[in-house]
């Protein structure tokens, strides 16, 4: 805990991701792979039991032809731990 109150977290893991595709036209595709997540945030505790927390998480994703997407994502949640 940073403070009494405020905690930081991090996270880092492994993302197996499978992407199959149909244009308007008919044509198909599909595309996999695994790659590295990251997450970093904070939360906030209200009481010992119930806290909100904020979350950035980057998902950089790279395909078997190298093209590559990044996807970034923010959360809001809130727990309860009993």
């Amino acid at each position: 805990m940073v403070t009494r109150d405020i905690s930081l977290l991090a996270r880092t893991g492994v993302l197996f991701w499978d992407v199959d595709t149909k244009s308007l036209s008919g044509n198909k595709s599909s595309t996999d792979g695994t790659d590295w997540y990251l997450s970093v945030g904070a939360a906030y505790h209200f009481t010992e039991q119930l806290a909100v927390d904020w979350q950035f998480s980057r998902y950089a994703l790279e395909n078997k032809d190298n093209d590559k997407l990044d996807i970034d994502t923010v959360t809001l949640g809130l727990t309860y731990s009993f």
